[in-house]
Parts: structure tokens; C-alpha cells; sequence
């Protein structure tokens, strides 16, 4: 997985001034250890294009970056789960049917907020490589402040595209530090996060183009949701933000009509 530049997001098949990103370094995901995670893509004749990760929420809903939904002709995107190769033909492959963005998202700002649910039919069926991710306590924090996982289907560097779901452990940056690096980096609006952010510096490893809106965990818990990084895939000293999924429980309930699962 790798970092974006300032300003840019995760996602993988967006114009030339929003680049996507796939995870750099890292390792090969097996399957069924990341059930929660599905893969946003396009197909055309037989090629499989990325265009964001995701986190399975609940049978009928995943959730995933903003971003990945305001540049694409979204109800042609398909939703693959179950899945560890984005080419697996075992895929349970659902369409989009819906979707509801956050209303403090700014398309074009690295101001927060970059979190959308989307509804997809037929829902899917629960088994051994497909389950909703567990939910952390409303407003809570991890309970490790040293590492998260990342992973995503994005490019293993700002040159190569990949297929096969890879996973790397990224360490956390404090709150406060992260704002202060932010602020030092030109993005004088980094007050307006309130503490519904989370933090990681990738130090060669970590997210990229593509994989944007997948999910960031530890211990099988959702944390955060991919969404942009100060330079491009987890180039030294990179910092990644993730919309910090405790902070959005009631939004995230409110606007689905099934029930979460939880840790």
C-alpha cells in the first residue's frame, strides 16, 4: 500500500487530479481473513478496473470513502466480496443501489468527513469468507495506540496496479502531533477534524491509489476508513487520515435500515 500527496485521495479509477492508491509494502492477505472487506469495481471487456476498497457493514450495506462515489457513474460500480483476487469468479458480486454521503463532506477538501453508506441488492450471504465488520463503541478509541491494519486491493507502488488483497500494519500518530504536522503542511483547516480523525505514518508502507475507502482494523475491529495522505504512497514520513469510525456510529446507523454488529 502506498500514501497519496496532500489534497489527493485513495481512490483508483478517478481523473488525473485525484489519484488513487493500493497498499505498498505489506504482505498478501489469505482468504477469509479480512471477510468484511469488498472490492468497488468497473469491468470492460474482461479487464477488471479498481475503484475503491470497502467494509461490509451489514447484508445489505458497505461503507466507504466519499470520494469514491462523486467521480463515477456509481450505479455502474459493482461490489465484490468473499473475495481476495479482484479476477475470482466466486466473487459475490452485488450492485449499488443507493448511497447517502456524508453532509459535511466538501468534494475537493481534505476537510473530513469523507464517508459514504451504500446499499447493495441482492444482499449478501453470510459465511466463512463473507461477515460484517465488528463496530467499535461509539466515540471510543483503539485500545492499542501503536498499530492498525490497512487492507486493499490498491497499487503496490505509484507505477504498478495489483489484484490480490494485501495487508500492512502502520503505525498511529497522536492526534495532536498529526494536526500539527498537517498545519505545518499548508492545511490551515486541520482544526475542523475535532478529533473525528485518525492518524498513521507510513514509513514505506501503507495505503495507495485504489485503495481509497477500504478499511483501516485492529483486532477485527473497524477504526477508520482509508481516505488521503500527505505524499504520494507512504513515501517517507507520509501521514494517512482516516475518518474515525467511532465518531460516526449514530450517522452510520441512522442511515441504514439494517443493525450493526459490534465488538
Amino acid at each position: 500500500m502506498i500514501l497519496f500527496t496532500l489534497l489527493l485521495s485513495f481512490a483508483a479509477a478517478l481523473p488525473a487530479e485525484q489519484p488513487n492508491l493500493d497498499i505498498v509494502g505489506g504482505s498478501y492477505a489469505v482468504k477469509g481473513e479480512f471477510p468484511y472487506a469488498a472490492a468497488l469495481t468497473t469491468k470492460f471487456a474482461g479487464n477488471v478496473s479498481l475503484v475503491c476498497g470497502s467494509s461490509i457493514l451489514s447484508k445489505s450495506w458497505i461503507l466507504t470513502a466519499a470520494h469514491c462515489v462523486t467521480y463515477e457513474d456509481i450505479f455502474e460500480v459493482v461490489v465484490n466480496a468473499g473475495i481476495i483476487d479482484l479476477y475470482d469468479e466466486q466473487a459475490q458480486a452485488r450492485n449499488i443501489v443507493n448511497y447517502r454521503i456524508h453532509p459535511n463532506y466538501e468534494k475537493n477538501t481534505a476537510h473530513g468527513y469523507d464517508l459514504v453508506v451504500v446499499k447493495v441488492d441482492p444482499p449478501f450471504e453470510f459465511g466463512e469468507f463473507v461477515q460484517p465488520a465488528n463496530m467499535p463503541e461509539a466515540d471510543s478509541d483503539p485500545i492499542d495506540w501503536r498499530y492498525l491494519t490497512i487492507v486493499g486491493w490498491g497499487q503496490v507502488d505509484d507505477r504498478t496496479s495489483g489484484h490480490l488483497l494485501k495487508k500492512v500494519r502502520v503505525p498511529l500518530v497522536d492526534y495532536d502531533e498529526c494536526m500539527q504536522t498537517l498545519e505545518k503542511e499548508n492545511e490551515p483547516d486541520a482544526y475542523k477534524y475535532n478529533n473525528t480523525e485518525v492518524c498513521t505514518l507510513s514509513p514505506g508502507n501503507g495505503p495507495c491509489f485504489g485503495d481509497g475507502g477500504g478499511p483501516l482494523s485492529q483486532n477485527s475491529v473497524l477504526i477508520g476508513v482509508v481516505s488521503w495522505g500527505t505524499h504520494l504512497c507512504a513515501q517517507n514520513e507520509s501521514i494517512a487520515l482516516y475518518p474515525k469510525v467511532s465518531s460516526f456510529i449514530s450517522w452510520i446507523q441512522d442511515n441504514i435500515d439494517e443493525e450493526l454488529t459490534f465488538a
